[in-house]
């Protein structure tokens, strides 16, 4: 579709100058080459409004329907949003497959590819995994590492063995032995507190 640039002279014979309807734009014909609505496109030469549908980032029905696209979605443009794949997530407004990342305790190159992070290991998304520090653990599937059993602390950068007279299971918690019971250092479970002679 075109549109007039300039109209004819007829003082100096000059045609008028038509031009194509350049891109997230419609042209109906005559003077006007019409903007898209807000975050929508058209390609080049589009004829109609129709021709316009909701930029990269947003989707809707039509283009004066565009809402951004929300987070775990992206969306190329146009009617749809494509949820991002299994275990992955995106920021809102993503427009490809590509801004889709692994989620936190999980891991892998790309979003189609994401697997639960490995025993002992802490993933925080993306394809980066990191082993847990020395007397920390984790289970499959973890964004974060704890204290092992027999050690206690909330950071599992500095974890401590766990004290006399306490038993620590796991997870950085330390509990204390029953009235009357003891145990030496390093012990998980409250079996090991023994009677006090």
């Amino acid at each position: 579709s075109f549109f007039q640039l300039r109209p004819a002279d007829p003082r100096t014979k000059t045609p008028p100058v038509c031009e194509g309807c350049p891109a997230d734009h419609f042209c109906p014909g005559g003077k006007l080459a019409v903007p898209c609505p807000l975050n929508s496109r058209s390609p080049a030469e589009s004829a109609s409004a129709d021709a316009c549908e909701c930029s990269a980032g947003w989707y809707g029905a039509d283009a004066a329907s565009c809402m951004p696209c929300d987070k775990g979605f992206y969306c190329p443009g146009g009617e749809d949003a494509q949820a991002c794949p299994s275990n992955s997530h995106s920021p809102p407004a993503s427009d490809s497959l590509d801004d889709c990342a692994c989620v936190p305790g999980y891991v892998g190159e790309s979003a189609e590819a994401c697997a639960a992070c490995p025993a002992g290991s802490y993933c925080s998304g993306g394809a980066m995994v990191a082993k847990c520090p020395v007397h920390s653990t984790s289970d499959e599937g973890s964004s974060r590492c704890a204290c092992e059993k027999g050690w206690r602390g909330e950071d599992p950068h500095r974890c401590q063995r766990c004290p006399k007279d306490s038993f620590c299971p796991g997870e950085g918690k330390q509990k204390a032995c029953p009235a009357h019971t003891t145990d030496p250092v390093g012990m998980w479970r409250e079996r090991q507190c023994r009677c006090t002679p």
